[in-house]
């Protein structure tokens, strides 16, 4: 990949991250109707992320800050080993993630990794090649994985330790997920995707025919894969990595698509704003324009409902019980 295509990537993901910026952030709670909202007063680069227990959540800003949060909306600043919010140095553009033992794992843009305590503590921190725009995932044996700008996929123990690199020839721009199955799906700005071992072994690979980048993927029950495309298609892939079909929308579709109970997925594209319903089998069920920007991956509640978020600053609620929705 050349130095060129890097770049571009790099201002598309600063771009997002930028327009991303928000001064206010909600959490819904057991009815759509009740929300809990608080100021935070600096740009959110990140999404919100929870403990296992649900009473802590955790984002980070574009000023490298990391706060945690009560359920409530208070800020959390009690009696603990380290002051909140937690300074990082450097912004954070990415999602971060808990593990069940409360341990917090975020990664900035000058390309380090931190794992941190829930009294917020650094349990330690790794160096990773280029900057990460990526959230880690955490495998069923407690690998933390995370991807960088360089093309490279580093897992880690829970100790810092790093278990295994995987190189590829992309930039490293959506997140890794870990399917049911155990398998670690990764994709970079080129169009490769690959399904890695728990030892970063390739199980299977995939490239678009665009070689355009993709969403970070959904995973459905069976380990098939549904991926939004910068190349204006969506696709899904079955549980090895083979085409099963892929459909033109109206757009890059950048946003990871979501799933609902009866294995319809959704996709948004990212300049028109419009959100798309697919059947399992590829059929189009229906399409909603909201004709606004859309960086961030919709919300499916439990109710039935889908909430998108917007850059003009709007959320909408989706009833997708309803065709059209």
């Amino acid at each position: 990949m050349t130095t060129g295509c890097r770049k571009h990537l790099c201002m598309l993901f600063l771009r997002v991250f930028v327009l991303i910026a928000s001064f206010s952030i909600s959490i819904a709670q057991a009815a759509v109707n009740e929300v809990a909202s608080f100021q935070l007063g600096q740009n959110l680069g990140s999404g919100v992320a929870q403990n296992f227990s649900g009473d802590v959540h955790y984002v980070g800003d574009a000023d490298g800050l990391l706060h945690r949060i009560n359920f409530d909306g208070s800020q959390y600043n009690q009696d603990l080993e380290a002051d909140w919010p937690l300074d990082l140095g450097a912004s954070i553009a990415a999602t971060p993630a808990v593990d069940r033992d409360g341990n917090v794992y975020v990664s900035t843009l000058d390309g380090v990794l931190y794992s941190i305590s829930s009294n917020g503590s650094i349990n330690w921190q790794h160096d990773l090649i280029g900057s990460s725009f990526t959230s880690p995932a955490i495998s069923f044996d407690d690998q933390i994985i995370v991807g960088s700008d360089s093309g490279a996929v580093v897992s880690l123990n829970k100790q810092g330790i790093e278990n295994w690199t995987f190189n590829t020839l992309g930039a490293i721009g959506a997140s890794p997920v870990v399917s049911d199955q155990g398998i670690i799906v990764i994709s970079n700005s080129i169009g490769e995707l690959f399904g890695l071992s728990n030892n970063g072994d390739v199980v299977y690979s995939y490239t678009s025919p665009s070689e355009k980048g993709f969403s970070t993927p959904a995973i459905a029950k069976d380990g098939s894969l549904y991926l939004g495309g910068f190349d204006g298609f969506v696709y899904k892939l079955s549980i090895d990595g083979n085409l099963i079909w892929r459909e033109a929308v109206s757009g890059m579709a950048a946003a990871a698509p979501v799933i609902d109970h009866e294995e319809n997925v959704y996709f948004i594209t990212y300049e028109t704003g419009r959100v798309y319903k697919f059947s399992s089998a590829g059929s189009l069920i229906s399409s909603h324009l909201l004709n606004e920007q859309i960086y961030s991956s919709p919300l499916l509640s439990v109710e039935s409902a889908l909430f998108v978020s917007t850059q003009e600053g709007n959320v909408y609620q989706l009833d997708i019980t309803q065709t059209p929705f």
